[in-house]
């Protein structure tokens, strides 16, 4: 790879980094992944999915895991990390975009 096109390319990605939105995206993202509620959360819902996979029709079960994968969606960590995602995304397709131009 050319050595000029490397250097602007690694100019972009710091620049990428260094944005609030993707900034945000990583601290939510980690703080997503050490919280024990929402550890809990996403075991409970991965567990429920597999019993479902095998008894699809026990409405109780599937009401247990509706309800577990609300609780996972509504937590606030989760609700913040979901709308900087699509910030984020919006930027890398901004980002797409001009590098097809």
């Amino acid at each position: 790879m050319d050595e000029k096109v490397a250097s602007a390319l690694n100019k972009v990605k710091e620049q990428l980094f260094n944005e609030p939105e993707v900034k945000e995206y990583f601290y939510l993202k980690s703080q997503i992944q050490n919280n024990e509620e929402l550890l809990g959360l996403d075991k409970n819902i991965k567990d429920l999915q597999r019993k479902l996979c095998k008894n699809s029709k026990n409405k109780d079960l599937i009401d247990e895991y509706r309800s577990a994968l609300n609780s996972y969606n509504s937590h606030p960590l989760v609700v913040n990390f979901n709308r900087v995602k699509e910030e984020v995304n919006d930027l890398l397709r901004m980002i797409k975009e001009i590098l097809e131009e």
